[in-house]
């Protein structure tokens, strides 16, 4: 009897991982490696101990501190991530998963790169560019259709029968300043190297 119980929790433990989404990271936060923790000093006042948190980047200068709150939930250690959300949370991340999460950019964040806002079409959204002059135009992803009975004015450009079925694969529409649907947008190089795109709500 327990080694049949024991048999369906471990098949339940592999089923339910099996139903979590996935989800992908592209926000933007601060952060630096912690090259040594100490203790910096006692509040009496408001009975707070504060830590000093030093950078592993001799560029980076001053005190970053952090209360002891922030040291009793983390347990931040050496080689670790200090992280500063844009909401001004502060966390911590071991080096591998911040690693394998994030790249390094020296610029202040202006918006989406062109990278980040393609995950944004994937996932159901609508972007623009922050220097498009055009009121409401922004991009979003059509996802194509399998099966659909090619028309009249297809059949004739690609010579084939009208009404045999025909796919169409996804593609990236523009929605114009003047109110059209342009099919097939493609980005410049301009685009693809812009800092400045922003999700359209």
């Amino acid at each position: 009897m327990y080694d049949t119980i024991n048999s369906s929790i471990q098949a339940y433990d592999l089923d339910r991982f099996l139903n979590i989404p996935y989800w992908r990271c592209h926000k933007v936060v601060q952060a630096f490696q912690i090259a040594d923790v100490q203790p910096y000093g006692h509040d009496l006042k408001n009975d707070i101990r504060w830590f000093q948190l030093t950078p592993n980047d001799p560029e980076m200068a001053g005190k970053y501190l952090v209360d002891e709150k922030y040291i009793n939930r983390y347990a931040p250690t050496i080689g670790g991530y200090y992280v500063l959300y844009p909401d001004n949370y502060e966390s911590y991340s071991p080096p591998e998963a911040f690693e394998d999460g994030y790249n390094r950019t020296d610029l202040e964040p202006t918006g989406l790169t062109f990278g980040e806002a393609i995950i944004e079409l994937k996932t159901g959204g609508k972007v623009a560019r922050q220097g498009w002059n055009g009121k409401g135009m922004y991009l979003v992803l059509m996802p194509g259709y399998p099966e659909v009975e090619a028309n009249i004015m297809t059949s004739s450009k690609h010579n084939i029968p009208a009404g045999s079925l025909i796919t169409i694969n996804p593609y990236i529409a523009m929605k114009t300043a003047t109110g059209e649907i342009q099919p097939g947008w493609l980005a410049s190089q301009t685009d693809m190297l812009a800092d400045d795109w922003q999700i359209v709500n």
